[in-house]
């Protein structure tokens, strides 16, 4: 990969534990750079992502106001956290770099990955149930990007994923939030991350981004999400309305066609099972991070999937 000036601040992920909330308040401070793309992914390898910025030019140029004004620039590929090789590559471009890093409880993270990938149409599985047993039996999908998000037994596997982070990033350039813990006290996580970042602390209004959501019309939205010809047609008619124009189309969409979706209910087998598959990855983390964490405790129902019942099927 070709030498660059490399931004200095990573915000790695996980996908689906509140990295773009911790991102829209990171970008408040006067001392972090936002450039005009949250996830540049420049560092992956080729073929993970759809939206990747391959260009070295064009990835710098992101940030040359940032470090013009002395800022610190930031990267939120959350992808990043699933690619040992885009971690040597930062380390190499940037020796001091910094890496904040999210984790979330297991069984809840695989199910709102699930949501996420569904969504944005890369998952073809109707329900995570169908999706988890597919990826125990036959592992990561062969098929469209993201496959190592995709692939939920592994993509929320904490204990793995901080073991590997952990052996490219050195111990005092990684830090470590639980998603569940910024949940309840966002204003010690966010001193927490300035003093590591080693800026001034600044008061950030708490932003909840990116939760998940389904479309009211999948068709429709498959079609606005691949840019098909029928929204193609349709885009092409409304730019000859005056007072339309993309933003507001836009948010049309996601205020109107948009909506939260119910729970997404697992049977009580598969929450047992999750349970059990998990929680060597919820001790190994413990055990990397030398501290128990009593939100991912059993016994903590809100952190637990939503199970089906009789009467809620």
């Amino acid at each position: 990969m070709t030498q660059i000036i490399a931004p200095k601040f990573y915000l790695i992920g996980l996908p689906k534990a509140g990295t773009t909330s911790v991102y829209e308040m990171l970008a408040q401070s006067p001392q972090i750079f936002d450039c005009a793309v949250k996830e540049p992914n420049y560092f992956l390898p080729d073929g993970i992502s759809p939206s990747r910025i391959c260009d070295p030019d064009h990835y710098q140029a992101l940030y040359h106001q940032g470090n013009m004004l002395g800022q610190y620039g930031l990267d939120a590929s959350v992808a990043y956290s699933h690619s040992t090789e885009a971690l040597k590559a930062i380390m190499e471009a940037r020796l001091d770099a910094r890496f904040l890093l999210i984790l979330r409880n297991p069984e809840t993270l695989a199910v709102s990955q699930f949501q996420q990938m569904k969504y944005s149409e890369y998952e073809t599985c109707e329900t995570f149930s169908e999706a988890w047993q597919d990826r125990i039996s036959h592992g990561a999908p062969s098929d469209g990007p993201y496959s190592a998000i995709r692939d939920y037994p592994r993509s929320a596997a904490v204990g793995d994923i901080l073991e590997r982070i952990k052996s490219v990033v050195p111990e005092q350039q990684l830090m470590v939030l639980i998603f569940e813990e910024l949940k309840a006290d966002t204003d010690a996580a966010l001193a927490r991350i300035t003093s590591f970042l080693g800026i001034e602390p600044f008061d950030a209004t708490p932003v909840h981004t990116n939760s998940a959501k389904e479309p009211m019309f999948r068709k429709l939205h498959r079609q606005i999400l691949k840019q098909g010809p029928l929204f193609r047609a349709t885009r092409t008619m409304l730019r000859a309305v005056p007072f339309l124009d993309t933003r507001t189309l836009s948010r049309f969409y996601f205020e109107k066609m948009v909506r939260k979706p119910s729970a997404q209910l697992v049977s009580e087998k598969l929450a047992d099972d999750l349970r059990k598959f998990f929680s060597p990855q919820i001790r190994k983390t413990e055990a990397l991070l030398g501290r128990p964490i009593p939100a991912w405790s059993p016994e903590n129902k809100i952190c637990s999937p939503k199970v089906a019942t009789e009467a809620n099927p």
